[in-house]
């Protein structure tokens, strides 16, 4: 439809339900970053909304290495999506450096 934003790196995602019971982890987005340096500072940015029917969705942000122990970087923010299309930031600092992050 024509209700999205377009970008060079954009994608779109729709999600019709999630079951029962309902798991908070239970959908993955990912983007391999080239490298984090640790106490480099990054910033994610992205557009995003949700359904009219839906309200509000609360999605999870995560910034983490890609093998086990699964180390978090930086980011581990919730933010709240409503039905209107709104650009989100997210500013952190690197915990660790990673080529394969």
């Amino acid at each position: 439809d024509a209700d999205k934003k377009e970008g060079s790196s954009s994608g779109r995602v729709r999600i019709n339900s999630l079951g029962e019971p309902t798991i908070t982890y239970s959908i993955f987005l990912y983007q391999r970053l080239p490298e984090s340096k640790r106490l480099g500072r990054y910033q994610l940015t992205f557009w995003a909304k949700t359904t009219p029917q839906r309200g509000t969705r609360s999605m999870l942000m995560y910034l983490y290495n890609g093998s086990f122990p699964f180390d978090n970087y930086g980011v581990n923010d919730e933010v709240v999506l409503t039905s209107a299309w709104k650009q989100y930031t997210i500013t952190f600092v690197s915990r660790a450096s990673d080529e394969s992050t």
